[in-house]
């Protein structure tokens, strides 16, 4: 499934959303929404085709938060796609940021991130939508709808949704699940014909087995578990 993702285009560098910033206790009185808290880490992905194109992507992850209504992250609800349980599942808030860096030349801005075992829940511009429960990989793509000059700036907020996060053997979490590998690729994913070259910077970052071309992370900033199985869900319990 390709997503393109509802992004906001800025002119400049990198810039950090006001609206990610904790709020106090009553800051969310007016508009009922509760900004989630800053981002606690990061990864940068280069990417350069033969022909000489690049782009450079940003993306910061928040810590795991118990599934609340009017949590929001860039001004974007959790919970506005996809059906989610207060009870089990986790949400962790993240940002990705794509950049045009090629000298003198448009470029369309393309980044993948793929998960069999993470869903996602994406700010896109037509509507939010939802990717979970897909076996074969709960694959984001995202896009700009056309090619943007150089140093502009795609902006995308996100969910990473972690199921059955929280159980009665876990009541405070099951952080080993934040090591579940998350595939990042960059243009290499967007045109497969061209030799690309990455390279992803970041905690644990790992080259993927599967293909030279694409990493992994885990949102924990530890290795990626590609062994990792996810846990019996409370639904398909007796």
């Amino acid at each position: 499934m390709v997503v393109r993702w509802r992004s906001r285009l800025v002119a400049a560098a990198f810039l950090v959303s006001a609206g990610l910033v904790a709020s106090a206790p009553g800051a969310g009185a007016n508009s009922g929404l509760w900004p989630l808290a800053p981002f606690v880490r990061s990864w940068t992905l280069t990417s350069t085709t033969a022909q000489g194109y690049s782009e450079r992507a940003v993306l910061s992850v928040g810590r795991p938060e118990h599934y609340r209504r009017n949590l929001t992250n860039g001004g974007f609800p959790v919970g506005t796609a996809c059906r989610l349980d207060p009870a089990t599942d986790a949400m962790v808030p993240a940002r990705l940021v794509i950049k045009n860096i090629t000298k003198g030349f448009y470029l369309k801005l393309d980044v993948h991130l793929t998960s069999s075992l993470v869903g996602g829940e994406v700010d896109y511009s037509r509507r939010p939508i939802c990717a979970m429960g897909n076996s074969a990989g709960n694959n984001l793509s995202v896009q700009s709808d056309y090619p943007l000059p150089p140093g502009r700036v795609l902006t995308t907020f996100l969910y990473f949704i972690f199921t059955d996060y929280y159980s009665p053997a876990h009541p405070q979490g099951d952080t080993a699940l934040l090591n579940a590998p998350l595939t990042i690729a960059g243009l290499a994913a967007g045109q497969p014909t061209q030799p690309t070259t990455e390279q992803l910077v970041g905690p644990g970052a790992t080259r993927s087995v599967q293909t030279q071309e694409q990493w992994l992370l885990a949102v924990s900033g530890r290795q990626p578990n590609r062994y990792l199985t996810w846990p019996a869900s409370s639904s398909d319990l007796p």
